[in-house]
């Protein structure tokens, strides 16, 4: 009966541990996923019992934290595309604001709606540098064209007054030749 009780307390106990030891490793495998270590391999997901259905649950799972760390990695990368941009947008203006209308938003590595922005962006500053340009050269015709007015007005004035003058010989000549014909006609009178 000693025999009995001690093989069977053996047999019990072989039990126990084939059962327990396998779900002590797989706890460990969950454990370490928890910890974010995502490329572990999950033992026995190749048994077909019970013990392989939840070590391949536990792949299941591994999975999926595999795939939301990935989304997660996507996002943050977008984030600091999007921060990286915004402060790039920032700089162009305020060159743009101090006068400068050479810098751009480098497209490079961009898509989407922060693509388009920088695009938007960036002709934005073109039109601004253009238009400028264009009012600088048009003040600078309208400085030569000023310049051009007020020399053809001072040659105006000169001629005005050169012409008053002659215009005021004309008018003592003409009551010089009234006044001779005047005489010339009292004497006319007085001949006849």
């Amino acid at each position: 009966i000693a025999i009995g009780v001690i093989g069977g307390s053996l047999f019990a106990y072989l039990v126990i541990m084939s059962v327990t030891k396998p779900l002590t490793v797989l706890q460990d495998a969950i454990q370490r996923l928890a910890q974010n270590e995502l490329t572990i391999n999950v033992p026995y997901a190749d048994y077909k019992n019970e013990l392989g259905e939840m070590a391949r649950s536990v792949v299941v799972l591994q999975t999926g934290l595999q795939k939301a760390a990935a989304a997660q990695a996507a996002e943050n990368e977008r984030a600091r595309n999007f921060a990286e941009t915004t402060k790039e947008i920032g700089a162009v203006i305020a060159s743009a604001a101090g006068g400068d209308f050479t810098a751009q938003v480098e497209k490079r590595g961009k898509d989407g709606f922060l693509l388009e922005i920088s695009d938007q962006v960036n002709t934005l500053v073109e039109t601004s540098r253009r238009a400028f340009n264009a009012i600088g050269q048009s003040a600078s015709s309208l400085a030569s064209s000023s310049e051009e007015l007020s020399a053809v007005s001072t040659q105006m004035s000169a001629n005005a007054e050169e012409s008053a003058a002659q215009a005021g010989t004309a008018s003592s000549a003409a009551l010089q030749v009234s006044g001779n014909i005047q005489t010339v006609s009292a004497g006319v009178e007085e001949l006849t």
